[in-house]
């Protein structure tokens, strides 16, 4: 599941970004050609050709307009069910993150953190994606033997989920001072345990909870430039390094 935002409503919202649809498509080409994966064809001719969203049996793509909350989490569902013990899922996600205030023994110092869907901060101020709502996700697909990979390119993703200078942008919206909505409880899955060499979660993140993720314009290979996450251009080139390296290998060539 590739997920990127860019063209955030006003209002509310910060301003736009200008590189999270961008890191969508250079993560995507990065890895269906160094895993050959043949994922769905949005972004990777290098135009989303008016579209935004797409999906074929290997992979789901939502960017702008297409990337609302309930559109994320039915996408992230479905590969999820798709998905047999054995199988690895992964949700790589490109766009603003927040910290909001909440409440539950689930909280730290009475915030969570979210995932900002395009819908999150309209005028009715609907919720985004709370870091415990992808946790209880994640927890049933491991429970099944399904392996979980989240990569998120966003201020506050540490568990959920760029110093600031004149020609960059952030990723955040900083603390979000209203409360989540309240949704109405889920049954909670069974979960059974999984011996680690079964399945497992790996989570890469662009900044530690209460930090800020930055984009930034960098040269491209036809002369000009194209904006791109500081996280998300280090994790193209160390996954164009060599197939078949740990993840705490990626990541070290990343930091």
């Amino acid at each position: 599941l590739f997920v990127g935002i860019d063209a955030y409503p006003g209002g509310v919202a910060p301003r736009p970004l200008k590189g999270a649809v961008s890191d969508v498509a250079m993560i995507k080409r990065a890895l269906a050609q160094t895993r050959d994966l043949r994922l769905d064809r949005l972004l990777l001719n290098r135009s989303a050709g008016g579209d935004c969203r797409a999906a074929n049996a290997v992979s789901t793509t939502l960017i702008n307009g297409c990337a609302t909350r309930d559109a994320i989490l039915a996408a992230l569902d479905d590969r999820i069910a798709r998905a047999a013990a054995g199988d690895h899922v992964l949700f790589y996600f490109a766009g603003h993150g927040a910290l909001t205030s909440t409440s539950g023994p689930d909280t730290q110092a009475g915030q969570s953190s979210m995932l900002v869907a395009v819908d999150s901060l309209g005028s009715d101020c609907t919720d985004g994606i709370l870091d415990v709502e992808l946790r209880d996700r994640l927890a049933a697909a491991t429970a099944r033997g399904v392996s979980v990979v989240t990569i998120f390119d966003a201020c506050n993703s540490g568990t959920a989920t760029r110093d600031v200078r004149p020609d960059s942008a952030t990723r955040g919206l900083g603390a979000w001072r209203r409360p989540a909505a309240p949704r109405p409880a889920a049954a909670a899955p069974a979960v059974l345990p999984v011996a680690r060499d079964v399945a497992y979660l790996v989570h890469m993140a662009a900044a530690g909870d209460d930090a800020i993720a930055v984009e930034l314009a960098f040269p491209d290979d036809r002369g000009g430039t194209r904006v791109h996450g500081v996280f998300s251009r280090a994790l193209d080139v160390a996954l164009r390094r060599g197939a078949r390296r740990s993840y705490r290998a990626i990541m070290a060539d990343v930091r």
